[in-house]
């Protein structure tokens, strides 16, 4: 670039792309005399680095107009990378792991370096130079290496002996090693299978890897156990909240998909979840600092506190009650919030309380021109913002409290939770210490000094609007995506007997309990005190684990009670008059049954009653006299209809007969109960 410019515009010193950078001797003479405290005086070390740089990025600029190269690009290729370089990969510093190669047909090998490697993850391993020149390995058309000794390495598949090269090699699993464990590799599930074991693969450099070094092991492999493990000793948190420790610390391949199937099947999750409700969004006026508080009393170490948040900024106050009357409420009132801040508020929003309620609190609040609302009486969502706020004030009192009983009262150290609590909570840095004051909290000497009131205006004005810009997507966001109370699609399309949870609003979720029927939306529980009906909207299906993993904490069914029908004899009648029972006076519906339908009848009649028993007999008797002509024996179109009809509703599955198994078991431990209806009109079974 310089050349070029030589040429056509002579040799000139001065550039003429410098835009204030360095001045020539020309400008500098120009200066004020009387400025002379102000000037700035450049080395010639300095102007020669401002001159080369600017040279340097002319010419970048010229090369980038003349040829279109942008030499700081870093273009993405269209395709993704098939080849990768492993030159440098394989050194002492760190160990990769051993690769599965079944080109390797014979021998199991190592380079040198990856050995050494290995041995700062397990300083136990050594090395047995007296089978030096044992093999001799020849990789692709080069030179042949000769092993300079043997290491045997444990692994989770056994001990593998591999021979050591002074060649730049990974740890290299050979086939006929791999023949003699019985191991494969299963590329669809990335695993080394070897009987009933699994072992965990992972992907590298287009190869797969096993025995990783300790820090890969530890962000890598997490089973369905371990993540089972992680979810009941984090306290069974929320699928996001999981989900986003275990990125932070390194486990990027774990899918949200298996952590909400862990918290589906859980016994607690699906107990302690929250309850059913039906979703109301409100569209507020856009409100400031004061215009209205919420007040609740809470209590901390035993002692009742009053606890204050402004609904528009969250900006909150606390202070110990010495009584819970209605004079000491309004004086506390009047110490932490109104002589303090703006002055009394437009609106005091409180619960059903008898304090709050009073007259007296009533009437102080009225001559300083505050209206009171009261919520109704077990809408404790109608001051939400205070309800949710007491969590993290007590959590910072506990904290203090047990670091600073012995030194400071209590009061102060209330004082010191609230100042953490009105410093720290807020969305994207909008604490609510900067909507009310303009400014953040100084930390240290090295923060910026206070703010001028202009200043303050400004940073209040800004930081309203952007707490209104995100409080206004985050209303529409979840105005689209929730739904206006539970989906039950689920619930209605389970089968009978199936196991639900039901919600009772002093004990939460309650069960498991079976399903009776199903009428609509209305959805019959076979409860402890008998069959009760509930709304399909505070019944849930309830997904017990045992095909999934043993939770000891679940309660399981018990076992299934073998029931064998032992026939009870019939006491000994006395005979009666007339002729003994013989060939002439057999009952007339028996001499069509076979000796085997026989059996089977008196088998059965030991389960019957005496109803059951004259609506069979019956049942013959219209048969034989051509009134019921159903095909089959009695009842058994109708047996085969019923059983079909349970069957297709679900209420139970056929199984292959076993004598030993299910021998003498009565299912569900019920039975069919056969009858004549019509008798009247036009009978039928």
């Amino acid at each position: 670039f310089s050349v070029h410019i030589a040429q056509y515009e002579g040799s000139e010193q001065t550039s003429q792309y410098t835009l204030g950078g360095w001045r020539d001797d020309d400008d500098n003479n120009d200066n004020n005399d009387d400025d002379d405290s102000k000037q700035q005086h450049f080395t010639a070390a300095y102007v020669d680095h401002q001159f080369f740089k600017e040279q340097c990025l002319a010419d970048q600029a010229f090369l980038h107009h003349i040829s279109g190269d942008d030499i700081y690009g870093k273009g993405t290729p269209s395709t993704p990378a098939s080849q990768f370089l492993i030159e440098d990969c394989y050194t002492r510093s760190v160990y990769q792991g051993i690769l599965p190669d079944t080109g390797a047909a014979n021998v199991s090998t190592v380079g040198r370096e990856q050995y050494l490697a290995l041995t700062r993850e397990d300083p136990t391993l050594t090395i047995d130079t007296s089978t030096a020149g044992k093999a001799s390995i020849k990789f692709g058309k080069g030179s042949v290496t000769a092993s300079i000794g043997t290491a045997q390495v444990s692994t989770e598949i056994g001990e593998i002996d591999f021979e050591v090269l002074d060649a730049p090699t990974p740890f290299l699993l050979c086939l006929a090693d791999m023949d003699w464990l019985k191991v494969y590799f299963n590329n669809t599930t990335d695993e080394l299978v070897q009987g009933n074991a699994r072992t965990p693969v992972i992907r590298k450099w287009g190869h797969p890897w096993f025995h990783l070094n300790k820090r890969e092991q530890a962000t890598v492999f997490l089973t369905e156990t371990e993540l089972r493990r992680l979810h009941c000793r984090f306290g069974h948190p929320a699928v996001m909240r999981l989900a986003k420790l275990l990125k932070d610390a390194g486990h990027s391949d774990v899918e949200e998909k298996t952590l909400e199937e862990i918290t589906r099947f859980c016994h607690h999750c699906q107990l302690n979840s929250s309850a059913p409700r039906r979703f109301k969004f409100t569209l507020k006026d856009d409100r400031y600092f004061n215009y209205e508080i919420l007040a609740d009393v809470m209590y901390l170490g035993s002692k009742p506190v009053l606890h204050i948040v402004d609904s528009s900024t969250a900006f909150q106050g606390a202070k110990f009650l010495s009584a819970m009357s209605a004079k000491e409420t309004w004086q506390a009132l009047r110490t932490l919030w109104i002589d303090t801040y703006q002055g009394p508020p437009d609106i005091l929003t409180h619960d059903a309380g008898t304090n709050f309620a009073s007259a007296e609190f009533c009437a102080e609040a009225k001559i300083m021109g505050v209206t009171c609302k009261q919520v109704p009486t077990e809408a404790h969502w109608s001051v939400g913002k205070t309800e949710r706020y007491h969590a993290p004030l007590r959590q910072a009192w506990d904290i203090l409290n047990a670091e600073l009983t012995a030194t400071m009262p209590d009061e102060a150290i209330l004082q010191m939770a609230v100042k953490a609590v009105n410093d720290t909570a807020g969305p994207d840095g909008l604490v609510p210490t900067l909507l009310v004051f303009g400014a953040y909290p100084r930390m240290t000497t090295e923060s910026p000094p206070s703010p001028s009131m202009v200043k303050r205006s400004e940073a209040i004005q800004r930081a309203t609007k952007a707490l209104r810009k995100l409080t206004a997507e985050r209303q529409v966001a979840d105005a689209l995506n929730t739904r206006n109370g539970p989906d039950t699609a689920d619930v209605l399309a389970l089968p009978l007997q199936s196991e639900v949870l039901v919600w009772r609003e002093s004990n939460g979720w309650n069960g498991p309990y079976k399903v009776a029927s199903i009428d609509g939306h209305n959805v019959t529980v076979d409860m402890v005190n008998g069959p009760t009906t509930f709304r399909s909207t505070v019944v849930k299906p309830y997904y017990r684990p045992d095909h999934l993993w043993t939770d000891p904490d679940a309660p399981h069914a018990p076992p299934a009670e073998v029931t064998v029908p032992v026939p009870v004899p019939s006491a000994a009648q006395p005979r009666k008059r007339g002729r003994p029972p013989g060939s002439k006076n057999k009952r007339k519906a028996k001499a069509y049954m076979t000796r085997k339908e026989e059996n089977d009848l008196e088998q059965a009649n030991a389960y019957m009653t005496k109803k059951e028993e004259n609506d069979l007999e019956l049942a013959i008797k219209l048969r034989n006299d051509r009134v019921i002509t159903t095909p089959g024996a009695p009842f058994e179109a109708s047996d085969d209809q019923e059983i079909s009809d349970l069957v297709g509703r679900g209420v139970f599955k056929f199984e292959l007969y076993n004598e030993e198994a299910h021998g003498g078991i009565r299912i569900f431990k019920s039975r069919l109960v056969r009858k004549i209806k019509g008798k009247t009109t036009k009978p039928y079974e």
